[in-house]
């Protein structure tokens, strides 16, 4: 990548060229949560997670990845200058607020992508996080800057107990909650963690080797974000990942991760 704030802290943010998908993602995730906050911070968070992933089911169907790519072209070729792919679906990250020490541990921890899987092109992909709503100069994404360049061997983390007992291929994991969640134990400088605030109208892309974490919520109402990623199509090759039967992403029905959009 050629911006060279994002080689040194392995972020970068940037408004959109166009909002519209920005007014289309709000839409559907009022439409899904019309109801008072109170209203869901009261409910269990399994049930909670059923009504996110009913929206989230709803955003993956007008393409967001697509619009993406198309409103940020020349962004994106500046950045890369070769065909980029798209992971084929978006997940929505909805955190209500803390009301007690139990709901400190409902969003995600610091991680990042290695921590739950293994494949080479992690390495290289990139991920996209836009806030949607209830987000202010309080409130942002949760990382420590130049974490990417940490070796993944020399950061330690270990198994926690499943506190939010996730299944694997239930609610909760669809929307991206670990089944078998791990706790960063050393390697990283937490001294240097800082929070991103994003202007509205902007987005986030940061290495999937960055450390970054969802945070607690401690405004009085629910937040919303999307996220999804990316990876140069050079570096999937080259790993013969997309050679792969088990890993053919681009023509895979089934186990379709990475797609051209």
């Amino acid at each position: 990548m050629i911006n060279k704030n994002y080689n040194k802290n392995g972020y970068l943010v940037k408004k959109f060229s166009n909002t519209k998908l920005i007014e289309n993602i709000e839409k559907i995730v009022k439409r899904h949560f019309y109801r008072s906050t109170d209203y869901y911070s009261k409910m269990s968070l399994k049930n909670f997670h059923k009504i996110t992933l009913n929206c989230q089911n709803q955003l993956n169907k007008i393409n967001i990845q697509k619009f993406f790519r198309e409103s940020e072209k020349k962004f994106l070729e500046k950045e890369f200058g070769e065909e980029l792919l798209f992971s084929s679906f978006v997940t929505l990250r909805a955190v209500r607020p803390v009301k007690n020490d139990q709901d400190l541990n409902e969003p995600l921890d610091w991680h990042r992508e290695t921590f739950y899987g293994k494949k080479k092109h992690i390495k290289y992909a990139i991920n996209f996080w836009m806030p949607v709503l209830n987000y202010s100069k309080k409130i942002g994404l949760s990382v420590i800057p130049e974490s990417h360049k940490i070796p993944d061997k020399k950061i330690i983390r270990d198994y926690i107990k499943n506190t939010h007992n996730v299944r694997k291929f239930s609610p909760s994991h669809k929307l991206g909650f670990p089944y078998a969640p791990k706790k960063l134990i050393s390697g990283v400088n937490f001294d240097k963690a800082k929070k991103v605030i994003l202007p509205k109208k902007n987005f986030m892309i940061f290495s999937q080797y960055l450390i970054h974490g969802n945070g607690q919520n401690f405004s009085k109402k629910i937040r919303f974000a999307v996220n999804f990623s990316f990876v140069p199509s050079s570096k999937v090759f080259e790993n013969k990942i997309i050679n792969s039967k088990k890993y053919n992403y681009q023509k895979s029905k089934t186990n379709s991760l990475y797609i051209s959009v």
